[in-house]
């Protein structure tokens, strides 16, 4: 504690008093005359007398302050409330004194005010984060809503492809062989005391191929539909690759020889593969069924057996017709629909390579694709090996 009187120590820091006192950003200063003519204000009391000095004192006001009653210069001490009675209020602890017909604000924060509003700002942020957290949560929930629901889209829009292929596989693919083994069944029934024996052999040919579509094309059909109802399950077993590529092979001899194709086996493995028999004698008679059908007369088709590390690639190659990139790309899909007729004008209704590529992968395997127009395709399934064999 200084004892004595602090002007004489004072005094000679009157400057930097003054200069401290002006530039103090907490501390409010402001001269009034009576006469309501602001003579002085610092910086931070500048700010909230903004251009309305004599209007910005809401309580006590200026009014108030000039009439007050006080024995000594000291005419308030308390809490000075800055503002309107419609903007946002600010309150300081001043004291006031009044002489000489002048009135001096002084007056700073009040220390409790601030750590009480702070207590609330901090009261508020933590309101604010657990909201933010909340806003968090309920977004995340909100993300996985919506990416289950368009799942569940994407699943009702293959649902919707489904039942179009079906309906137009039964509208047309379907019906165009039945015409042929009726219209053709009917001529020879009414007229084939007129037909040579080799008009009717032609004739009965061409109701065996169309039944023989026919009936291929409802078998696809009807284990493509098992599929899609979760009712057709791969049953593994033992099998050698030789006598199945060979039963294929035997299957389909006869529809490469009327068109004149090669049809050429390449055994480079022909070990065994543990798989569904019946599943992969599907594939690999649609694949080599698609293969003759866009291959022209003279052209050839090949089927070669290969061991690759740990799996095994069935490869189907064709000097056909091939396709454009755009085709390839939608020749898989449910949703598209890219058949077209043979090189003998033979019909389809590209189900037979969906239901190729659906059971390739439930047997744990891949289907790929490669083509190039007017030179030909080749198709590829790999399908794991057993540890055995690998």
């Amino acid at each position: 504690m200084i004892s004595g009187d602090s002007s004489l120590f004072l005094s000679e820091w009157t400057e930097e008093i003054n200069h401290s006192i002006h530039n103090n950003k907490s501390l409010c200063i402001a001269v009034f005359s009576c006469n309501r003519e602001l003579l002085y204000a610092n910086a931070p009391m500048h700010f909230l007398l903004q251009d309305a000095p004599f209007d910005q004192l809401l309580n006590p006001s200026f009014d108030q302050l000039v009439s007050a009653k006080s024995e000594s210069d000291e005419i308030f001490e308390g809490h000075i409330t800055f503002g309107t009675i419609s903007s946002l209020n600010t309150s300081i602890v001043a004291k006031v004194f009044r002489k000489n017909n002048k009135i001096l604000i002084v007056g700073g924060a009040d220390m409790n005010q601030l750590m009480e509003q702070n207590e609330q700002l901090v009261l508020l942020n933590r309101e604010v984060n657990d909201l933010q957290r909340q806003l968090i949560k309920e977004k995340v929930v909100l993300e996985n809503t919506l990416n289950q629901l368009h799942e569940v889209n994407n699943k009702l829009n293959e649902v919707v492809a489904t039942k179009d292929k079906f309906f137009s596989i039964i509208a047309h693919d379907l019906k165009n062989p039945f015409n042929t083994i009726l219209g053709l069944s009917e001529l020879l029934g009414h007229s084939s005391d007129s037909f040579t024996s080799g008009q009717i052999k032609t004739y009965a040919q061409n109701i065996n191929q169309g039944a023989d579509q026919a009936y291929r094309l409802l078998e696809n059909l009807l284990r493509w539909a098992r599929v899609q109802r979760g009712l057709l399950k791969p049953m593994f077993t033992r099998i050698t690759v030789s006598a199945l590529v060979n039963e294929v092979f035997e299957l389909l001899k006869e529809n490469a020889e009327a068109k004149k194709i090669d049809l050429i086996l390449d055994l480079q493995f022909t070990g065994f593969v543990t798989t569904d028999r019946e599943m992969l004698l599907t594939i690999l008679r649609n694949l080599i069924s698609n293969a003759l059908k866009f291959t022209h007369t003279g052209g050839k088709v090949i089927l070669t057996t290969q061991k690759e590390q740990d799996r095994i690639v069935f490869k189907v190659s064709d000097t056909g017709v091939g396709m454009t990139r755009e085709v390839m790309d939608k020749i898989f899909r449910i949703d598209s629909d890219v058949t077209q007729k043979g090189t003998a004008q033979e019909t389809g209704s590209g189900l037979g390579l969906i239901l190729s590529k659906e059971f390739v992968q439930k047997l744990g395997g891949k289907i790929t694709v490669q083509s190039t127009p007017d030179e030909g395709t080749i198709f590829r399934v790999f399908l794991p090996l057993p540890p055995y064999i690998r």
